[in-house]
């Protein structure tokens, strides 16, 4: 059952979606790039095994 039929009170606005989505793309672009002057350093809260408690 889709809720977000052309009748539903809860419709999703697309082009603030959109706009999310183009937000979410450009900081990813400018964390990679962040990363990438900075590869050398570690970063002793990101674990290899994907835990990330020790960020809380």
């Amino acid at each position: 059952m889709d809720n977000n039929k052309k009748d539903s009170l809860h419709k999703t606005n697309d082009i603030s979606a959109d706009k999310n989505v183009d937000v979410q793309v450009q900081l990813l672009k400018e964390l990679k790039e962040f990363v990438s002057k900075y590869s050398d350093y570690e970063t002793p809260f990101i674990k290899s095994d994907g835990d990330t408690s020790s960020l809380l």
